[in-house]
């Protein structure tokens, strides 16, 4: 007991110590956004304000990341220190930072499509806590016009192209996921959620390409063009048409953006989206349509209420290696409004069991049962395979409550 106590002494001295505390509670940096002139660089003294307590903290590199924060072009390898502050409380701290961006450098993401993309510091204490800022860049192009635009005019472009600034893209289907498996004909949506600052026109392509690839890279192909008035509501959705489903095997949908506000992004002649950065990709399968199989009809129960007792029953098909019982329930997917298709829910499996072909009647497993909600409908159905696999029939889909 006496050893005990002493190990619960020992914990309370450390989760309590405060070494243990996060000494860093936040870091900001100003300015918050950089314009850079592809053609001339910048160099920009950046501050950065460090919230800390009792350690110094330490920030060994500067990263330029793109928007999403998701692809790394590059790092600063210069390191900044602030010192603790006096104080036993919380003070901010200033560590200074130039900031230069060449023009080589700058052109470089220019010839990339790269228009918008971070640069992000991290400050770490020496233990566990590790806080971290970035600001914007946006990069712009201010060579004259042909018609040798003013220098009035000029300012008046640049700030005109920051008045809309895509943070983020998630492209899924209307069930939310990012991978579907349907059948040959059957009808597909997606959804493409955007996340914005600021206000103007987003235009882009709906694009599918097969599973037939190129040089590593799936062909795609224009479906539909977008040329979208974003609301002030800095997110929308934008709803794909019907994706083609008639032909079975590997499909990959994309929305590549190619203007955002008045900036057109650049075409590439041998890509069909000009910017890789500001696009999102998700697949999906097409089976071949399920044939037609015999009916198994009979079964049993036929009325909806069940509990843990009822017996599960159908006539035997000859042939049989295995029966499949499945219990599937009505799953809400988030419909397209402008959708002909009024039907806003979908069948998904829940549970099933597999049975030998001696057994045609069973009651559910415990296993099943401790899947099912009380007073929820769900539907059964019982399916026959032979030794191949090969599905030779099916009864229809029975609403079944268990209670």
């Amino acid at each position: 007991m006496k050893n005990l106590n002493i190990l619960v002494l020992l914990t309370m001295l450390c989760l309590f110590s405060p070494s243990s505390r996060a000494d860093i509670t936040n870091v900001t940096v100003s300015p918050g956004v950089l314009n850079v002139d592809i053609n001339s660089g910048a160099t920009t003294s950046l501050i950065w304000t460090v919230t800390l307590n009792q350690r110094n903290a330490i920030s060994r590199q500067g990263e330029f990341l793109t928007s999403n924060s998701i692809f790394f072009f590059g790092s600063v390898n210069q390191i900044l220190s602030v010192n603790a502050p006096t104080s036993s409380t919380p003070q901010p701290v200033i560590a200074n930072e130039s900031l230069v961006i060449s023009a080589s450098q700058a052109q470089a993401w220019w010839s990339s499509n790269i228009r918008q993309l971070n640069y992000r510091r991290s400050f770490e204490d020496g233990g566990e806590s590790s806080t971290s800022a970035m600001l914007t860049i946006n990069l712009v192009d201010g060579t004259p016009p042909p018609n040798q635009m003013t220098q009035q005019g000029l300012r008046g472009l640049r700030a005109l192209s920051n008045d809309l600034r895509i943070d983020r893209l998630e492209l899924s289907f209307l069930d939310n996921s990012s991978v579907r498996f349907v059948e040959q004909n059957s009808r597909l949506e997606a959804k493409l959620k955007v996340n914005y600052q600021g206000f103007g026109i987003l235009r882009g392509y709906w694009q599918v390409a097969n599973s037939a690839i190129a040089n590593g890279e799936p062909q795609f192909r224009n479906l539909t063009l977008v040329n979208k008035q974003l609301p002030p509501t800095q997110q929308t959705e934008i709803f794909s048409p019907v994706l083609p489903t008639n032909i079975f095997g590997r499909y990959y949908l994309r929305f590549c953006v190619t203007k955002v506000g008045p900036i057109q992004l650049p075409q590439n002649l041998n890509k069909t989206c000009p910017s890789e950065v500001i696009s999102t990709v998700v697949g999906y399968q097409v089976f071949p349509e399920k044939q037609k199989v015999p009916l198994i009809q009979g079964i049993k129960p036929d009325t909806p209420f069940v509990n843990r007792e009822s017996t599960f029953s159908w006539p035997k098909v000859p042939g049989t290696q295995i029966y499949q019982l499945q219990i599937l329930k009505k799953k809400a997917i988030n419909s397209n409004p402008s959708s002909k298709n009024l039907t806003n829910e979908e069948l998904v499996f829940v549970r099933g069991m597999l049975l030998p072909s001696s057994v045609n009647e069973t009651a559910l497993s415990n296993y099943v049962i401790s899947s099912l909600a009380r007073n929820e409908t769900y539907y059964w159905r019982i399916s026959s395979y032979d030794l191949a696999g090969k599905l030779l029939a099916e009864s229809k889909l029975t609403p079944i409550q268990f209670n």
